[in-house]
């Protein structure tokens, strides 16, 4: 029980002001991830919270893009609670400002192996009929060679409309956005023979507030100030950790790809404290270069 004192006093919550600004994220968005950034921003504002290979963004800016990008998606594309919105995509920013937006709509996520196969892609398409689609674009042929024929948008593109166009366009809002609690939010990973696994999430404070305690005090990230997130965000791992650390009102580096060369020149050049890993990277990354690695 009282390891739950120094982790909610390191979110914020044990003063009036953190308890404050929970629930007023709570009255304004509902029940969804959207709640957690607009906490974070409203902690945290013009610091630093997500870099990758084409931009740096602070929590206020990661939050204001949100916002608009989840106004654009209901305008045009009438994306709603109940909906399914499946994500195709590689660790970047758009990614997130899309996964935020999405759930303040109230559709369910699923986030989809973005090394998957055209086969399984076609299979998983059929089995759960998509309403939407984010995707990166080197992966335009595979969605367009497959069945898939409802709307979608692509992660980046200097023309077309896309996530990181969309989320800066100036827009005239007539109306908020009602309240709304987030579907179901689906980690689908798999090889390429189409036998894929589904893990179903929730969105529960109950359900998920003890893993979140037990991370924190136990892998000691109450102290850290930036952390480099190197595997996917598509799976479990890379999502949970996603989360906690903007909750924490960190700084979160993410590439697109995992190269320990970059990787470890990463981590050198903005003195990461923290990565998010599996066994085989820290190998690789020590076999490279271990001196890059002492702020870890």
């Amino acid at each position: 029980m009282f390891e739950f004192i120094p982790a909610l006093k390191a979110i914020g919550l044990l003063c009036p002001k953190g308890f404050f600004r929970l629930l007023s994220a709570m009255l304004r968005h509902g029940v969804n991830l959207m709640v957690l950034l607009s906490y974070a921003a409203q902690t945290h504002g013009r610091q630093t919270t997500l870099v990758d290979e084409q931009e740096t963004l602070d929590y206020d800016t990661l939050l204001r893009q949100v916002q608009t990008l989840s106004f654009i998606l209901k305008e045009r594309y009438h994306l709603e609670k109940g909906q399914k919105v499946a994500f195709l995509c590689k660790n970047h920013t758009s990614l997130v400002k899309a996964l935020f937006a999405v759930s303040r709509l109230g559709a369910s996520i699923y986030l989809l192996n973005a090394e998957m196969s055209p086969v399984q892609f076609q299979l998983l398409s059929d089995h759960y009929c998509f309403d939407f689609l984010v995707y990166d674009d080197e992966l335009h042929s595979m969605v367009e060679q497959s069945d898939y024929v409802k709307d979608k948008i692509p992660a980046y593109h200097d023309t077309l409309p896309a996530v990181n166009t969309l989320c800066v366009i100036p827009t005239q809002r007539k109306e908020k956005l009602k309240r709304t609690s987030l579907g179901n939010l689906v980690i689908l990973t798999g090889g390429t023979t189409g036998n894929f696994k589904t893990a179903v999430h929730k969105p529960s404070a109950v359900n998920y507030l003890n893993p979140c305690i037990a991370m924190l005090t136990r892998l000691k990230l109450f102290d850290c100030r930036t952390a480099y997130i190197a595997v996917p965000i598509y799976h479990g791992y890379g999502l949970a950790t996603l989360f906690l650390f903007i909750l924490l009102g960190k700084k979160i580096l993410i590439q697109r790809s995992f190269h320990a060369e970059n990787a470890c020149k990463l981590i050198h050049e903005h003195h990461a404290d923290t990565t998010v890993v599996v066994p085989l990277m820290v190998y690789k990354m020590i076999r490279y270069n271990t001196e890059y690695l002492k702020s870890l």
